[in-house]
């Protein structure tokens, strides 16, 4: 098993979406589970670690196949073989409350990526392994940081197409 990790750019500024991919290479013969999972066993997930104002979007996973496993009856599991590949948007807006936190200036901050999941093969399953990756990536200072913050509306600005008084 092999998890390969990459974000579409490795600089960002504060409220730039940026894109994780998550790879999983599954050598052959070998299966993970997708949801739903059978009792007891652990389904394929990736996530982004919580860190201070950053906000993820929701995981995208191709939907899992049917897996063909002999000895289980009629039972229907659905699973990954092959690659897998996991999509995820994210951005990195303002701390907790530290409402001029977009202004902070360059810096490295790491992602912390987490990625789950039980490999089985034909007759047995393996427990549950846990890789963690940590991408590093490196905050541009904004342009506008002394000035206000990027698209923020601006106190008593008229509103286009509203009613004069």
């Amino acid at each position: 098993m092999r998890v390969v990790a990459r974000v579409d750019s490795s600089t960002y500024r504060t409220f730039e979406r940026l894109h994780l991919e998550v790879t999983l290479h599954i050598a052959a013969g070998v299966h993970v589970y997708g949801a739903p999972v059978p009792n007891g066993m652990t389904a394929l997930d990736v996530q982004i670690d919580p860190v201070d104002g950053l906000e993820a979007g929701a995981l995208a996973l191709p939907e899992p196949h049917l897996l063909e496993l002999a000895g289980f009856g009629d039972a229907r599991y659905v699973g990954y073989e092959g690659s897998v590949r996991a999509a995820q948007t994210f951005h990195f807006g303002l701390l907790p409350g530290d409402p001029t936190s977009w202004r902070r200036t360059g810096g490295e901050t790491l992602l912390p990526v987490r990625v789950r999941y039980q490999a089985c093969i034909a007759t047995e399953c393996y427990p549950p392994a846990e890789v963690r990756l940590e991408l590093p990536l490196t905050r541009l200072e904004h342009a506008a940081a002394a000035g206000p913050m990027p698209n923020a509306p601006v106190p008593n600005a008229p509103v286009p197409n509203a009613p004069v008084r």
